[in-house]
């Protein structure tokens, strides 16, 4: 059933938590550098570079949301919108 399937994904993701937060924390820095050159090449004045910048910066606030605190806004933000 969905309640089962439910169940195993929470209980995957907290046996996992640490993995995943270590995971999450690494690409941050990655993305955190790129964003860096990024807007070092913009100054350039090159619009592809700005449509990058969004990308990336967009990808950086989904990793950054999943962190730990952010969880209990979503969820508080979801429960409180349905």
């Amino acid at each position: 059933s969905l309640l089962t399937v439910i169940a195993s994904c929470l209980l995957l993701i907290a046996y996992y938590w640490s993995e995943l937060t270590y995971f999450n924390v690494q690409w941050q820095k990655v993305i955190n550098s790129y964003l860096a050159e990024l807007m070092q090449d913009i100054s350039e004045n090159n619009w592809q570079v700005g449509f990058i910048l969004i990308g990336v910066s967009f990808l950086y606030g989904l990793l950054h949301a999943v962190g730990p605190g952010h969880g209990k806004v979503i969820i508080s933000t979801y429960i409180a919108t349905h």
